[in-house]
């Protein structure tokens, strides 16, 4: 099956647009081949391995899709956290002062890290208990809590107000890949 060329998402021969990106597919967006499927370890790899931050979260995004072991998706979720907040400047700008766009991003940060939490809690207790999970577990308990209210507020005609935004989160492992709990809005 092909693939869109925007967002290398699988597209049906007969479809005219891409229905996750909704880019036009037709004789002026060529048609690519299907990419070789790529591991969760593959993916996380080249996230890490990238300079380019749309590239790490894409990379990351895939991982997390690819069904990877719960010690890597824990550091796969905290590394998209991390990537998306490095991504949009938040630690260098106000809260009020995002667009709604970009709190959805916010918004996915925050899930991001509560996803990594529980299941850092589901794993076995000896895999909890190691080194390098406890690190972990500490970093992404330390970057969740400037996520739970940055941007929630905005500055309108005088007065401060929630902010209200809709949409679906810009990743496909928040929409599409279900971590169990009450996590999942």
């Amino acid at each position: 099956m092909p693939l869109c060329v925007e967002c290398q998402h699988r597209i049906s021969t007969e479809d005219v647009f891409c229905s996750y990106c909704g880019k036009r597919i037709g004789d002026d967006v060529a048609r690519q081949p299907p990419a070789p499927v790529l591991s969760a370890v593959d993916h996380y790899k080249r996230a890490m391995d990238s300079n380019n931050l749309d590239v790490t979260i894409r990379e990351l995004d895939a991982c997390l899709c690819a069904n990877p072991r719960p010690v890597l998706a824990v550091a796969a979720y905290f590394n998209l956290s991390a990537a998306v907040w490095e991504k949009f400047r938040f630690n260098e700008r106000k809260g009020y002062s995002i667009e709604d766009d970009e709190y959805l991003w916010v918004l996915g940060s925050n899930l991001c890290l509560r996803r990594a939490l529980k299941i850092y809690e589901k794993m076995p207790r000896a895999q909890r208990l190691e080194a390098d999970a406890l690190k972990l577990h500490q970093a992404v308990k330390g970057s969740l809590s400037p996520t739970i209210s940055y941007g929630g507020s905005v500055f309108m005609a005088g007065q401060w107000h929630d902010r209200k935004v809709s949409g679906l989160f810009p990743l496909r492992c928040l929409t599409e890949t279900k971590w169990g709990g009450n996590l999942d809005r």
